[in-house]
């Protein structure tokens, strides 16, 4: 940028540009940037001392259920299903429910949860595998399950072994969190305690954002050292989150919106603490009515207090999400990366002229300074060099000759038809002395002509 600028000025607005494909405080190289979101947990305390769970009815996640159960290798799927049966029945009660994520295979179904199960799955799916009960798996669980077609082949079975054996299993369409939770709230009258079973912080804040039942728990089950825990919705520290868990939670980055780079989940927590007018911007997001500019210009107060700067101006963006052939997919960025001028800046490093062989050329672009060798001074250039000027000042000469012995012809035509069909000299037949200091000889001029017709 210092080697193209022509001014200060100039550099300035190379600077307003992002510089990048996409913002890379939203993207990395991968897609969105993604946060710890199991560090909202903090933000809660889980309860202390066990707890009597009497005529109490579990909402077990499915998708912490299928990962939860180990397979040994050499089982048959059969046999694999009647543990997960097993697993259930030992830990919680024979009426529990448990509800699987769904996997459409229609684009149109999909949601923007789609891209997270994509990135996730990136690393560790296998190839899809037909398969049926006596059958055992040929991969690792992790890959099996990395694979969505797989797994959901072993929901659909896993479904129709819970079914004979009298549980209650659901299925959502896609993402079963909302469902979870609000099959709890349709519970939590019928009995005395619904305790939700599994992992994901998602569950916690759902159930603080969208119930006010006092006798609804969320389990997380224990692993290694690490003992169970149990939160309510009267489990949350900071009183000025709670009405704005939901937004806070997602403003900072979840599995659907990306991350700010290097601002984690309690900051924005803290920030809220010490702003409280940003309580009332944050009902701008609660307000499904509201005007997308209205919410841009929250979103940007409440950003600006996070990086503990002034109201900053930025561009409008319509949700940030876009369709693609797989779904939905998070818009990168509306403008260029960098001013054109800059975009046009390839460097060749041509040798031996910059012909057809030049990559300046070859793009259709001119040569620059920035160029190794030719430093922009060749057959390529955008500016005329020396030679082109030269040759450009010879042809202007010669056009020049050109144009005075055409009117001079001009000044001797009559009406004579004779001379009209005369056969007249042309310009070219005329010698020019290679020498400069010899004198051309001049043709014959038209009275000459007149005379040897005649």
């Amino acid at each position: 940028m210092c080697i193209a600028k022509d001014s200060e000025v100039e550099l300035e607005n190379f600077l307003t540009y992002e510089l990048a494909p996409m913002p890379l405080s939203f993207f990395n190289d991968e897609a969105m940037r993604k946060c710890i979101k199991s560090t909202m947990y903090q933000a809660f305390e889980p309860r202390s001392g066990d707890i009597n769970f009497e005529n109490t009815i579990y909402i077990i996640d499915g998708g912490y259920l299928l990962h939860r159960v180990v397979w040994q290798q050499g089982e048959s799927f059969s046999s694999i299903c009647n543990k997960y049966i097993t697993y259930v029945r030992s830990h919680y009660t024979s009426n529990a429910i448990i509800v699987f994520d769904g996997y459409p295979e229609d684009v149109a179904a999909r949601s923007t949860k789609y891209v997270e199960r994509s990135r996730r799955s990136r690393k560790t799916a296998s190839v899809d595998i037909l398969f049926d009960e006596r059958m055992t798996p040929t991969v690792s669980q992790s890959k099996f399950l990395g694979n969505e077609a797989n797994k959901n082949r072993l929901i659909e079975m896993l479904k129709i072994k819970f079914e004979a054996e009298h549980f209650v299993v659901k299925q959502a369409t896609e993402d079963a969190d909302t469902l979870i939770i609000n099959t709890a709230i349709n519970f939590s009258s019928a009995f005395d305690f619904v305790v939700v079973v599994g992992e994901d912080i998602d569950l916690l804040v759902l159930l603080r954002a969208l119930s006010t039942h006092p006798n609804i728990y969320i389990l997380k089950p224990g692993k290694g050292k690490i003992s169970r825990q149990i939160y309510s919705i009267n489990s949350i520290k900071d009183k000025t989150a709670v009405n704005h868990i939901a937004f806070l939670y997602a403003f900072s980055g979840c599995d659907t919106t990306s991350a700010l780079f290097y601002q984690g989940k309690m900051k924005f927590i803290k920030v809220l603490q010490k702003n409280p007018d940003l309580n009332e911007v944050i009902e701008v997001f609660k307000n499904p009515n509201a005007n997308p500019e209205v919410i841009a210009k929250a979103g940007e107060g409440f950003l600006s207090a996070l990086y503990s700067y002034s109201y900053v101006k930025s561009r409008k963006k319509q949700w940030g999400w876009k369709k693609d052939k797989n779904g939905l997919i998070p818009v990168t960025t509306f403008g260029p990366p960098a001013p054109e001028s800059l975009l046009k800046l390839i460097s060749c490093k041509c040798k031996k002229g910059c012909q057809k062989a030049c990559g300046c050329r070859k793009t259709g672009l001119k040569c620059s300074v920035v160029c190794t060798n030719c430093g922009g001074s060749c057959d390529n250039s955008p500016f005329p060099s020396q030679d082109d000027i030269e040759e450009e000042e010879t042809d202007t000469i010669f056009e020049q000759i050109n144009d005075e012995i055409e009117n001079e012809e001009d000044h001797y035509e009559t009406d004579d038809p004779i001379v009209d069909d005369a056969e007249e000299t042309s310009v070219f037949d005329i010698s020019i002395g290679i020498e400069d200091d010899e004198n051309p000889t001049p043709g014959p001029s038209k009275r000459m002509k007149r005379q040897k017709l005649n």
